[in-house]
């Protein structure tokens, strides 16, 4: 809601505000997720169309940064 946003394939997994894992496809308008700025809102998806991914394997209990949006 802040103007964050972050583009990533359908599967990639969001750390949600209540520290749990949310995947992309699953993410509603009004979900909250964690930033580097604390929990804020979703409040669009859209579909980018067909673009290449990549995978960055972790461990089961990583997360990491990417656009400000924790992920992992």
């Amino acid at each position: 809601s802040t103007g964050k946003s972050i583009t990533v394939c359908a599967n990639f997994s969001l750390q949600t505000g209540v520290g749990g894992r949310v995947r992309a496809i699953d993410l509603v308008p009004g979900d909250m997720v964690n930033t580097s700025d604390g929990q804020e809102q979703v409040s669009s998806k859209t579909f980018a169309g067909m673009l290449t991914a990549y995978t960055l394997p972790l461990d089961a209990n990583h997360f990491f940064l990417a656009g400000s949006i924790w992920c992992g």
